[in-house]
């Protein structure tokens, strides 16, 4: 219990994370052109790309056309990982602190990226 006490009362936030969302995308998920189309890393069942990556507002958002959910790309990495926004910013500092490699931390994930557009 008192782990999870302390968990919950660590507070990170997005400005205490130096990764740029691009950067959080290609360090867990491998994509680094935008905006594109994949298949869901949400649903095993996507066999047909469904989650788009775009700016809005100089923001790069996602949405997943087979569920309507969508967010900041911090809200993408909490849901993959069944984890809350505030444990996903905190993974991501730490990894990003550890100077963790890349490699070992992508999930690769079915389907082709389709550009939808060049930036």
């Amino acid at each position: 219990m008192v782990t999870e006490t302390r968990k919950s009362s660590i507070s990170v936030r997005r400005e205490d994370v130096s990764l740029t969302d691009e950067d959080i995308v290609k360090r867990y998920i491998g994509l680094d052109k935008f905006p594109c189309v994949i298949c869901s890393p949400l649903r095993e069942d996507d066999d047909t790309p469904s989650m788009s990556f775009f700016y809005h507002s100089n923001r790069l958002l996602w949405k997943d056309f087979g569920t309507g959910d969508s967010g900041s790309i911090v809200t993408l990495m909490a849901k993959l990982w069944n984890v809350t926004y505030s444990e996903a910013l905190l993974k991501i500092k730490l990894d990003n602190e550890r100077k963790i490699p890349r490699e070992s931390l992508i999930r690769r994930y079915k389907g082709h990226v389709h550009l939808t557009s060049n930036r």
